[in-house]
């Protein structure tokens, strides 16, 4: 099995800024702060000096100070995909890939994995594609469904992702929950006899026929024809929405899976070299004391920032099983192994009021993508009752939730805050801000060199200050917008922002 080590547990300084922005949803590159005490005067006083001057003073230096962080609320658009078609009863688990001009969407509907597509993801078609029979005729969007070969198997869609790594015609490649026999469950274990988890005979009997639970996998060239592996990806249960996807910093792929910890749901995480086959999940978050105690994980929501491998985001749908509801947090993370979840809305995506078609149950979906508007978002599934509410066929209706591009998470000043960033390795010299401060609010960041003072022409002195609310201001000192560095110089900032927020700040 894969170690969990956090690949970049022993990452060297100064940190290669990967997508070449640095966005605020953790404190990975925020300066922690060096302390020191000294004498009246100014002099440095050493841990363990001969003796002892009368008051010694504390000092500090780079002091992050009245700043947070804030996981911020979402907005939820109207429904754009309803239950319209015969073969559609329950949609589930959206998962979406946005490519050349196009807006591609999967979806589960019990049986079958649906296809739908838009140019800008407002208006989307159902096309008639000829694949998969439905009473009696291929008139539909089925993509896969009961009837694969080489079993009747598949009942609920994980994701769908483009591999960049993959031939051609493994360009698009899906993970879904399916059932499997006994038989094939034995040809697993023969060949993989450590990664299947003894908890997938529960329930089983001796007749080949009775299915075990599993993880499937296809690939296709178009993302419409698709060939699925005859072996499962994996052995466990985990009868939710489950996400895979090829991490371009590990070169592996990567995929979370919901696991069990004393019976309660959690999210687990495994690693493998190639798609057709996954090892045991590691679990990674299960339901801590924080939690109200009905409380476990259901959903797993792990998305990438668009544009930005190195930022993930997992937006989880928490079960509270004495009230039936569903609600949602965020948490980020800088390798997809290390999470933290973000204080703020303790639910960022909001259910409807009284009986609206959105008042029940909100699964997060997959995928996050660039939307009309300048915002980011991804597809969800709303309801108008309940999870575990009875309900009539045809429930379920697709709409995006979403947020002005780079204003998910917030670095919030109340007041006066303060910080030094992180001295890393950029490419371009001019600096644009995502922010927003109230009237009495600003922002002003000195530019640090290498010998961690601030390059000439670069200081807060220089800085021309900005209040106001921007989400792509170019940042200029005396008019100036270059960064004033060397080639190839790494660079810090000292940063003072005051009754506002930071979001994002990119490098061109």
């Amino acid at each position: 099995m894969a170690s969990l080590r956090t690949p970049i547990q022993y990452q060297p300084k100064p940190y290669v800024l990967h997508s070449n922005v640095m966005m605020f949803h953790d404190w990975r590159y925020i300066h922690e702060g060096t302390t020191r005490w000294t004498t009246a005067d100014g002099g440095r006083i050493e841990r363990y000096p001969d003796s002892l001057p009368e008051t010694p003073m504390w000092a500090g230096d780079e002091m992050p100070l009245g700043i947070k962080l804030r996981a911020l609320p979402s907005e939820t658009s109207e429904p754009f995909i309803e239950v319209d078609k015969p073969w559609e009863d329950f949609l589930r688990h959206p998962t979406v890939v946005y490519e050349g001009g196009i807006y591609r969407i999967w979806y589960s509907n019990v049986k079958y994995m649906c296809y739908a597509e838009s140019d800008d993801g407002i208006m989307w078609r159902k096309p008639e594609l000829g694949i998969r029979e439905f009473d009696g005729n291929t008139t539909n969007n089925i993509v896969i469904g009961t009837g694969i070969p080489p079993e009747p198997d598949y009942f609920n869609l994980g994701n769908v992702f483009v591999d960049p790594t993959a031939p051609p015609e493994e360009k698009y490649k899906a993970l879904y929950t399916r059932s499997i026999s006994r038989k094939v469950a034995s040809a697993f274990t023969e060949r993989y006899p450590d990664d299947v988890s003894p908890q997938y005979q529960e329930g089983a009997d001796p007749d080949l026929n009775r299915k075990i639970m599993a993880i499937g996998g296809a690939v296709s060239a178009d993302g419409v024809n698709w060939k699925p592996y005859s072996l499962p990806l994996g052995v466990h249960r985990a009868d939710t929405q489950n996400i895979a996807y090829y991490d371009r910093m590990l070169k592996k792929y990567v995929a979370y899976f919901r696991t069990h910890v004393f019976r309660r749901r959690s999210i687990g995480r495994a690693e493998s070299e190639n798609f057709a086959h996954f090892p045991l999940p590691d679990t990674i978050i299960w339901p801590d004391p924080s939690m109200d105690p009905s409380e476990v994980y259901y959903g797993i929501g792990r998305m990438e920032y668009p544009g930005a491998p190195d930022y993930h985001l997992l937006f989880t749908q928490q079960w509270r099983v004495t009230e039936d509801t569903w609600t949602h947090r965020v948490a980020a993370s800088p390798d997809g192994v290390l999470w933290g979840f973000l204080p703020g809305d303790s639910d960022v995506i909001k259910r409807g009021e009284g009986r609206a078609w959105n008042a029940g149950a909100i699964e997060v979906g997959a995928g996050m993508v660039d939307l009309l508007g300048n915002r980011v978002g991804f597809p969800i599934t709303e309801y108008d009752v309940p999870h575990k509410h009875p309900r009539l066929r045809g429930l379920g209706k697709i709409a995006w939730v979403s947020w002005p591009r780079d204003r998910i998470i917030a670095l919030q000043a109340d007041q006066h805050g303060q910080f030094t960033t992180k001295k890393v390795r950029l490419e371009g010299n001019t600096l644009r801000i995502n922010v927003r401060t109230k009237h009495v609010g600003s922002i002003a960041i000195e530019v640090l060199g290498n010998d961690n003072q601030p390059i000439e022409g670069r200081s807060f002195a220089d800085c021309d200050h900005i209040s106001g609310d921007y989400m792509d201001k170019l940042l200029t000192w005396r008019g100036n917008p270059s960064l004033g560095r060397t080639p190839n110089e790494p660079l810090a900032f000292r940063v003072k922002l005051s009754f506002g927020q930071l979001f994002s700040m990119r490098f061109q």
